[in-house]
């Protein structure tokens, strides 16, 4: 049981990690309950990269219309755009993000 959050590697690798926690505090905010098993069970966290705002609100928007929970995260000092989200630690989570590559590197 893992927990995904995914953030664009359009940003600084800086911004990267401060956009994943902050993703993840808002998954904490929504689902407490999902975080709270999670942190018992397991406590393995995942952060996984796509290359821009575009694919990351493609990737959001499907995981919506399959009924998957996620917290988003915007970033009031980039104009509210959309810089990571966090995702239920689930099976089908997994299989979902099974095609990205780990974060942690710029474009």
């Amino acid at each position: 049981m893992k927990l995904y959050i995914v953030v664009r590697q359009d940003l600084s690798s800086g911004a990267q990690i401060a956009q994943s926690i902050h993703a993840f505090r808002e998954f904490v905010e929504h689902h407490y309950d999902a975080e709270a098993q999670w942190y018992s069970k397991s406590n393995i966290i995942v952060v996984l990269g796509v290359s821009d705002e575009q694919e990351l609100l493609i990737l959001s928007s499907e995981a919506f219309k399959q009924g998957i929970s996620r917290a988003e995260f915007r970033e009031p000092d980039m104009m509210m755009s959309l810089t990571a989200v966090a995702f239920e630690p689930t099976s089908e989570v997994s299989f979902f993000l099974s095609h990205l590559s780990l974060a942690g590197r710029t474009l």
